[in-house]
């Protein structure tokens, strides 16, 4: 069951990718696939989208999901 997954700013650094397909059983929430993905331990800071909305790291992920990653954004 693919999602797609989509990271931004220095996470895309981080991992080498913006966009990639992943498998993922039922039941799998962001912070799993984040740590699939490699990405270490989970920055504190980090938001996470499911399907263009705001999510919690633990909300459940189901086929064909498009999850994003990215920092907080601060400017003016």
């Amino acid at each position: 069951m693919p999602i797609q997954v989509k990271v931004f700013a220095e996470y895309r650094e981080r991992f080498g990718f913006d966009q990639r397909e992943v498998g993922h059983s039922e039941g799998i929430d962001p912070q799993t696939v984040w740590r699939l993905m490699g990405g270490g331990a989970l920055p504190q800071n980090l938001l996470c989208s499911i399907n263009w909305d705001y999510v919690s790291l633990d909300t459940v992920l189901n086929e064909g999901d498009e999850l994003a990653f990215f920092p907080p954004v601060s400017g003016g």
